[in-house]
């Protein structure tokens, strides 16, 4: 969340609370255009051929799909991958986009959507979220022009490109099934596509999909220093106990300055708590974002640099030099990291404010620190994010963010979603999955499946297969083939059928 979930494209805050995850997702996405290009006539495991790049095309798309007087409408852009594709029998495999700009490049290779298409020759479609990248229905976020912004928007975009997509390009979705595919946020909004629509897609992959809103998620810092025990119970307690010492510093309140300069950010940042939310998230960071796997790009051990650096000697001037060679690393600085620069109405800043309105009016995914072995500042709390929501969107109460984030959860069911055909996959390390669905419950369907993917983080199954890929993730790959099997032949897997797995935690 203002970090932002990425697209998953391969890797969509979105889920991280800050725009340091944002910032990552767009290097990502960039790395992985130029590997794409220099590497177009290689291989790669699992898939038979290098894809062609995808087109980008725009369409008209309603602006309030609830409102019949309103005729408004804006261009939402869309990209289209036929690499793959046998145009008389070939299904269709849809990615989602999500809280930040998408690309081409979210459908073509590498990546475990286009190792699906090659083996089904299946056409490959990715559609940008409203109010994201190119998709924007405004030229100023204001609070007024932010009311169109959800996910129920978002869901009936999405049916309402199907509708034009499959007349456009003549396809008869019962012989030719649509399959969505999304991580993070996009892989919420994939669950909840096959659940309010059944027609549209015949089968949902929700990777580190946070269905369950909340508003207060100090589970995720649980998580992050949980993973950091396991690594090294050393390197969790010097994390505590040098943010110990800058929350001292912040308290006493003198010379705040040169703190803030230690860390890069000199005066780019006032509020004492979005300091620390700063040091909070690129701790975070190191847990979410440990793993890449993008060909021709730096493979980050983001984990391992947290620790040489404060481990030896737990100060703040150890864990600035992290903070620092982290910005250095994502070529970000602490201006870009600043959560009060949601409170900004201009476009170009791009997603951090749309996204923080939907953290506001839907979700939470408030990454706050939890009342006991916190590893980050006890600054950083619900009253904090509540207090900020009100600040940037005039619309709001405390009240009235609490009963918007209720009833997302009252209209998707939260982790008992009621739906059909749809894998849940989530990785051991990552801390969305607290707000995911990773175990077996009676409300479900049994043909709702959830996989925890051993030694894998966020999103991590929707990369491209590789050599190094562990046993669990290989596991799943695998299964994942397997229910679209199935569903492009209308059937259905059942948790007798999974339980053959020995990947599951």
């Amino acid at each position: 969340m203002k970090s932002f979930v990425f697209l998953c494209v391969l890797a969509s805050v979105a889920l991280v609370n800050a725009d340091l995850g944002r910032l990552y997702r767009q290097r990502e996405m960039e790395a992985l255009e130029l590997a794409k290009e220099k590497l177009r006539s290689g291989n790669m495991i699992g898939v038979t051929r290098w894809s062609e790049k995808a087109e980008h095309f725009e369409f008209k798309q309603r602006l309030d799909h609830f409102n019949a007087a309103e005729s408004r409408t804006f261009q939402q852009s869309y990209w289209v991958n036929r690499a793959y594709w046998d145009q008389a029998t070939g299904p269709v495999f849809l990615y989602i986009g999500g809280e930040g700009p998408l690309s081409g490049a979210a459908i073509e290779a590498p990546g475990e959507i286009a190792e699906l298409a090659a083996q089904y020759k299946a056409l490959l479609v990715a559609v940008e979220h409203r109010y994201y990248g190119q998709s924007l229905p405004f030229a100023d976020f204001n609070t007024e022009n932010m009311q169109y912004l959800s996910s129920m928007q978002a869901l009936e975009d999405i049916k309402s490109f199907w509708s034009f997509f499959n007349e456009q390009e003549k396809i008869d979705a019962e012989k030719q099934p649509w399959i969505s595919v999304g991580g993070s946020y996009p892989g919420s909004l994939s669950a909840w596509l096959r659940l309010k629509y059944p027609n549209v897609v015949s089968g949902a992959l929700a990777s580190s999909a946070p269905v369950h809103a909340k508003a207060d998620f100090f589970e995720y810092d649980q998580v992050v220093r949980q993973s950091l025990e396991d690594f090294s119970s050393q390197c969790a307690g010097s994390i505590k106990t040098s943010m110990q010492l800058v929350d001292a510093y912040l308290s006493a309140a003198q010379n705040l300055e040169s703190l803030y300069s230690q860390f890069g950010c000199g005066k780019s940042i006032e509020d004492p708590t979005a300091f620390a939310y700063v040091i909070a998230d690129a701790v975070s960071f190191a847990i979410q974002y440990t793993q890449s796997s993008t060909p021709g790009k730096f493979t980050y051990k983001i984990r391992d640099q947290l620790c040489s650096n404060v481990t030896a000697s737990p100060t703040i001037e150890t864990l600035a030099q992290f903070v620092s060679w982290l910005h250095v690393a994502m070529g970000t600085t602490c201006k870009d990291q600043n959560m009060e620069s949601i409170l900004d109405t201009s476009v170009s800043l791009g997603a951090a404010r749309p996204w923080f309105y939907q953290s506001c009016t839907e979700f939470g995914y408030f990454q706050t620190a939890p009342k006991e072995n916190s590893l980050r500042s006890s600054r950083v709390d619900l009253k904090w994010h509540i207090d900020l929501c009100t600040k940037a969107f005039n619309t709001l109460s405390a009240d009235s963010i609490t009963a918007l984030i209720a009833a997302t959860n009252s209209r998707y069911g939260s982790t008992h979603i009621h739906g059909s055909n749809i894998v849940f996959s989530n990785g051991s390390l990552d801390p969305w999955k607290s707000l995911s669905i990773t175990s077996y419950s009676d409300v479900m369907s049994k043909t709702v499946l959830p996989y925890v993917i051993k030694g894998t983080s966020h999103c991590g199954d929707l990369h491209g297969s590789t050599s190094s890929d562990g046993e669990s993730l290989v596991a799943l790959r695998k299964l994942t083939a397997q229910h679209f099997a199935l569903w492009l032949n209308k059937g259905e897997h059942t948790r007798e059928f999974e339980r053959t797995g020995t990947f599951l935690q």
